[in-house]
């Protein structure tokens, strides 16, 4: 069997629909938090808005560990010709970046110190592969309707500006809202189709 076949097992399937999931609960986490964050510090100037701002962070993190897997899937599985080469590649490289964001996510999160200098750029560089490899890659999502189409950059361009926006808390609030707004039906609709994929599209 062609090992890109492992991608249509039915326990991966069945992961990647509960993947789905989990980051469309993680990501109104993500807005709930925001949204505290700004509404304590108004409201009360309390230490617990910055530490409401702070668990938004981490979770948006995770989100972007879950999009980046969830991407590489439908990269491989749901794209004509299996997408281009080079942003299956890049795919890859995300996912290892992906890894070591989680590690550091952990580390940082329970010791409150940095575990790589430079870990806070991880996330930077994932979503900026995500996102440049949905707008390269839009002639192969022909199939899907032009609303999903148009939708799938736009929630990839709102992770990577969440990500960016992170010291700037009203904004990111804003963003954050927004990413929930445009990528929940996005992951709604891949929890529902990943599980009834039964074959793989054709290698250019």
């Amino acid at each position: 069997m062609n090992e890109i076949e492992y991608f249509i097992f039915v326990p991966v399937k069945a992961m990647v629909s509960r993947l789905a999931k989990l980051a469309r609960y993680m990501m109104m986490a993500v807005m709930i938090t925001a949204i505290a964050e700004i509404v304590l510090v108004l409201l009360l100037g309390s230490l617990l808005g910055v530490h409401a701002g702070h668990l938004s962070d981490v979770l948006l993190n995770i989100v972007v560990v879950l999009i980046s897997i969830e991407c590489y899937w439908c990269h491989n599985v749901l794209l004509a010709n299996r997408g281009m080469s080079v942003t299956r590649f890049a795919g890859v490289f995300a996912l290892i970046m992906a890894g070591i964001l989680t590690a550091c996510t952990f580390y940082t999160a329970f010791t409150h110190e940095l575990l790589l200098i430079k870990q806070g750029q991880a996330p930077v560089i994932i979503t900026f592969i995500l996102f440049v490899s949905s707008l390269v890659n839009l002639p192969f999502m022909a199939a899907a309707p032009l609303k999903q189409r148009i939708a799938i950059p736009v929630f990839l361009f709102l992770l990577m500006a969440c990500i960016i926006t992170t010291p700037i808390p009203l904004i990111g609030f804003i963003l954050k809202i927004a990413l929930f707004c445009v990528g929940a039906p996005l992951l709604r609709r891949l929890e529902q189709v990943a599980p009834l994929i039964i074959s793989m599209p054709p290698r250019q």
